[in-house]
């Protein structure tokens, strides 16, 4: 269980942000995002923020909260990584 639903700098979070995929209802034709995890770099406006995914460890800017989901501590990098990335949290 997350302790705090508030996002702050740090946190681990996950969203519909990731590459194109098809549609696993083959009734609809639109492809949808793949839901991937990632770490909050930097706030950038109220409600909005840079984020940091794992699955191609590019930054992408100005992402509402709206479109984030904190995730457990269980989804964290491990930490010999997260010493190695140049995005450390020091």
């Amino acid at each position: 269980m997350v302790n705090s639903s508030k996002i702050s700098i740090g946190t681990r979070v996950e969203g519909a942000h990731g590459p194109l995929m098809p549609n696993p209802n083959p009734n609809i034709k639109r492809r949808i995002r793949t839901r991937v995890v990632g770490t909050v770099i930097n706030a950038v406006g109220q409600h909005t923020w840079d984020i940091l995914f794992d699955f191609d460890g590019k930054i992408q800017n100005g992402i509402h909260s709206r479109s984030l989901k904190i995730v457990p501590k269980e989804t964290a990098i491990p930490a010999h990584e997260l010493a190695e990335s140049k995005y450390s949290l020091q």
